[in-house]
């Protein structure tokens, strides 16, 4: 996630309207990979965790709901930290699934 490159501490959201704004739309984006996550389990229950048991897969539909519904009650250091560190781990292993599933 490019646009979070300048981002270098949880404060940086907190400082000015642009990171708010930042802030806002990484929850939106966690919002969507859960809500990805959910779908392909659905179609395919357990691919995800049966081939890829290394991520938490329940935790990120857990992060999804919690933003989605805890009504702004979340923890920006636990955005910061998914959005630095995890979501790039994640991306890899997602492109990874995708070409797998694409080549059955």
């Amino acid at each position: 996630m490019d646009w979070n490159k300048n981002v270098s501490s949880v404060e940086d959201y907190y400082s000015t309207q642009t990171g708010m704004q930042l802030l806002a739309a990484n929850c939106t984006l966690i919002t969507a990979i859960g809500e990805g996550i959910n779908r392909i389990n659905r179609i395919i229950p357990d691919y995800l965790s049966t081939y890829y048991p290394n991520i938490p897969w329940n935790a990120i539909v857990g992060m999804r709901n919690h933003i989605a519904h805890g009504y702004f009650d979340f923890d920006a250091d636990l955005i910061f930290v998914a959005v630095k560190e995890e979501i790039p781990i994640l991306k890899e292993t997602i492109e990874k699934a995708l070409r797998s599933l694409l080549e059955k």
